[in-house]
């Protein structure tokens, strides 16, 4: 999070006081109710939804690579029940 917040910093002239708030905002508060920031806005949420949305494909992903073809198991990671296609 701190190194996002230093990369903003390279550009702050190209952008508005606002956008550079808004930026840091959406990065401060994308682990959501676990970070230490939560999100305020509709466009910190979204990322912090997409956030998690692409943490739960990976475990999802990572669960289906272990499961033989034609099967239907319980992925370790993700705790769901899967069935990986033949």
């Amino acid at each position: 999070i701190t190194m996002g917040i230093m990369y903003i910093d390279e550009y702050t002239s190209l952008l508005t006081d606002s956008q550079i708030l808004q930026i840091r905002h959406i990065i401060q508060s994308h682990h959501g109710i676990y970070g230490d920031v939560v999100p305020l806005t509709a466009e910190a949420w979204l990322v912090n939804e997409a956030d998690g949305a692409s943490s739960r494909l990976r475990s999802i992903v990572d669960d289906l690579e272990a499961i033989p073809a034609g099967q239907k198991k319980k992925g370790v990671h993700s705790e769901k029940f899967l069935w990986k296609a033949i």
